[in-house]
C-alpha cells in the first residue's frame, strides 16, 4: 500500500484542487437552483471512491490506469460540467452544449459502479494476501509445535 505521501491526488497542484473545489460549488449552485441534488452526490461519492482507492493503491495495471486515466478524466468532466453549467446562466446554451451536459452527467453516474469494482478488486487482494499470511503462521505454529 502507499504511503499517504503518494496518495493519488498529491501530484494535482493547490492550484488544481482549487479549481476542482470551484468546479463542485458551481455544479451545488447550479443543482440547488434545478433541485438535482443527486448530481452532487453522485460527484462525492465518486471522490470518496476515488480517495479509497488512493488509499488501497496497489502496483496493478488496473489501479495505474485508474490513477493515470481514470482518475484525471473523471475530474476533466466535473471542470467541463461546471464551466458548461455557469455558461447556462447568463444565456441559452445551443443544443449541442445542453447535449454535453447531459453526456457528462451520464457518464459521472456510470463512473460509479466501474469505481466500485476497482475497489472491490483491491480489497479482495488484501483480503487474499491477508488470508495467505494468516494460513502461513498457522502452519508454522503448529510446525513448531505451539499450536494443535
Amino acid at each position: 500500500k502507499n504511503d499517504s505521501k503518494d496518495d493519488i491526488f498529491h501530484r494535482y497542484t493547490e492550484k488544481d484542487l482549487d479549481k476542482i473545489q470551484k468546479s463542485l460549488q458551481t455544479i451545488k449552485e447550479h443543482c440547488a437552483d434545478t433541485r438535482d441534488m443527486e448530481l452532487v452526490n453522485n460527484i462525492l461519492e465518486l471522490l470518496t471512491l476515488a480517495l479509497e482507492i488512493s488509499k488501497n493503491a496497489d502496483e496493478s495495471r488496473l489501479h495505474k490506469k485508474f490513477n493515470t486515466y481514470y482518475l484525471p478524466e473523471m475530474l476533466n468532466m466535473i471542470e467541463q460540467l461546471a464551466e458548461l453549467l455557469n455558461a447556462r446562466k447568463g444565456a441559452c446554451l445551443s443544443s449541442y452544449a445542453n447535449d454535453r451536459i447531459e453526456k457528462i452527467k451520464q457518464m459521472l453516474y456510470d463512473l460509479k459502479v466501474p469505481f466500485e469494482k476497482i475497489l472491490d478488486s483491491l480489497m479482495e487482494d488484501d483480503a487474499t494476501k491477508l488470508d495467505v499470511d494468516l494460513e502461513t503462521m498457522r502452519d508454522m505454529l503448529k510446525m513448531d509445535g505451539l499450536l494443535d
